[in-house]
Order: C-alpha cells, then structure tokens, then sequence
C-alpha cells in the first residue's frame, strides 16, 4: 500500500535538508535539469464515506471520488511547461485502475505515471466530475481551478520549482455511476423509467413541450338551471296551498254579496 501524501512530503523534507547537494551519478547526462519524481504519486479516496487518500481506495455505487496527484521535482532546475493527464477508465468493473502521467518540457525524465485503484462492491463505472480540476500548493491550499480536460488532452500548471515549498498537487472528482432500481411490479412508465417518451405520460405534468393552453382547465358547459322538485310532497303541499287560497277568495265574495 502506498505511503500517505502527508508522509511522502515529511520524508521529502527530511532527505532535502540532510542531503543539500543532489549527485545524479549514473545520470550525469541530467546535470542541470529538472525532474519529475517517481513512485507513489497519485492517490484517490473517497468522500461520501470520508476516508483519507490511499491506494487502493475502497467505494459503492453512487459514491463521490477525489483523486490527487503530487508533483515533486528534487532538483536541480526548474522544469516548465508541465501537463498532467488522466486515463480515467469508463467501463463499468468492481475494480477501476486509472493512471496519471505528468510530462514537462525539460524534465529527466521527460514523463513519469503511477496508478490509482478503485474497488467498487459492484461493477459500476466512473465518471469525471465537470469543474473539479484544481491546483494546490505545498499546504494543499487551492491556487487555482483548473479547465476541464485533465481525463483528455491533459491541462497545464506552468512550472515547477526546486524544493518541497514548489511541490504542486492537481486533484479532480469522479463519480461512481448510480444507477436506478430496477422496477419488479406494478410498474410507472413515466416515473420507473427515464427512457418514456413525454408524450406517453401526462402531457401536462411529464411533458414540458405541451402547450399551455391544452392544459388549462376547461369551463363547463352551461347547465340549465335545476328544476324544483316535484315528488308527492311537493304536489300536495301546492294543492293544499291552491285549495286555501281559493276558501279565502270565495268567503270573501260570499260576505261582500250578502250585503246586497
């Protein structure tokens, strides 16, 4: 297992100050140029559960990743125009192996990579997180965002000095894919799956290319007013009414002839 990234720089530290002066020996063509260190340089760990940078690095589907890569040169100029790139694998495995490889134009050597794995508890892929890249300095405090590009053409941080103060770190997120649950019974095309055409659902709720207006409620039709109840009841209640009105007319009739 590789040693953690807070370890690698302690012992950086420690071999700098003890050994100021670097003899290359067998590398005596590389008098004078810069280098990219070699080894554990690249690391991932996993931030849904919050483990700490190791390789390997332990995940489930649906995770969030973050990977780191270390750059190092021990001397004895400074080396420019370096890129760092990413071959992150996309196919869908329990165990994503991915390397980094970081180049500079002046460098020996000119190109060095390491690996970093992933081991998943299912076969899932791993996807590069849109605006993730960033460049950190030697106290992993952010510098600056990095293009997307880092798991393409690569992307470029200029250059790197001498000593552990100008050691650089590019980190990026990744996620693990999440996929949905498969639907057994009583399935919702609309809802359980995501490949339903709009128009096979609701068209007022499922489909945003509905016009508006097919989705206003209607007015209802004119309804003609409610006639009044005529049961038994009522028929009786109105001949009873007729029949008084008519005892009242007649008796006062009667009374007003009387009298002639």
């Amino acid at each position: 297992m590789k040693k953690s990234i807070k370890a690698r720089i302690a012992v950086l530290t420690a071999t700098l100050l003890a050994v100021p002066v670097v003899v290359l020996g067998a590398s005596a063509g590389a008098l004078g140029e810069g280098q990219i260190e070699r080894g554990d340089i690249y690391y991932s760990k996993n931030l849904t559960s919050g483990s700490n940078f190791a390789d390997p690095t332990a995940a489930d589907k649906c995770d969030t990743l973050q990977y780191k890569i270390l750059m190092h040169n021990p001397g004895a100029t400074p080396v420019t125009n370096v890129t760092i790139k990413v071959n992150l694998s996309s196919a869908a495995t329990t165990q994503n192996v991915s390397t980094a490889t970081i180049s500079a134009q002046n460098a020996f050597p000119a190109t060095v990579s390491d690996t970093a794995t992933v081991n998943i508890s299912t076969a899932q892929s791993v996807t590069y997180i849109s605006g993730s890249t960033q460049l950190l300095d030697h106290t992993n405090t952010v510098i600056n965002n990095l293009p997307d590009g880092i798991t393409g053409s690569g992307v470029n941080i200029g250059t790197v000095g001498v000593s552990v103060n100008e050691v650089k770190y590019v980190q990026f997120k990744a996620k693990i894919d999440c996929p949905k649950p498969e639907c057994e019974h009583d399935c919702n095309p609309c809802k359980d799956n995501p490949n339903t055409p709009g128009d096979e659902c609701h068209p007022c709720v499922d489909n945003p290319k509905t016009p508006v207006n097919e989705c206003k409620p209607t007015t209802p039709p004119n309804v003609p007013p409610e006639l009044p109840n005529t049961g038994p009841g009522d028929v009786v209640a109105a001949f009873i009414g007729v029949t008084s009105i008519s005892s009242i007319l007649y008796y006062a009739i009667s009374r007003r002839l009387a009298k002639y």
